[in-house]
């Protein structure tokens, strides 16, 4: 898969976790400590929108159920 160009660091602050559409599939962008990652951006538990949840420590907390997932391997 090429890269993709998806957003500028100065919209990804510190600590936060950003949503991105790439054609019809949704990721989540994540800014931990000034190491950005990316992972799907759809809970495994029920689907919920990870890149519209918040970060805990270097995890991605999935906003509808708190389920957590690394930002580095998901």
């Amino acid at each position: 898969m090429p890269l993709v160009k998806v957003a500028q660091l100065s919209q990804l602050p510190p600590d936060s976790v950003t949503e991105v559409a790439v054609g019809d599939k949704f990721y989540a962008v994540c800014n931990v400590g000034g190491r950005v990652t990316a992972l799907s951006g759809a809970c495994l538990h029920r689907g919920g929108p990870l890149g519209q949840g918040a970060i805990h420590e270097n995890h991605v907390v999935c906003p509808w159920h708190a389920w957590e997932f690394d930002c580095v391997t998901g």
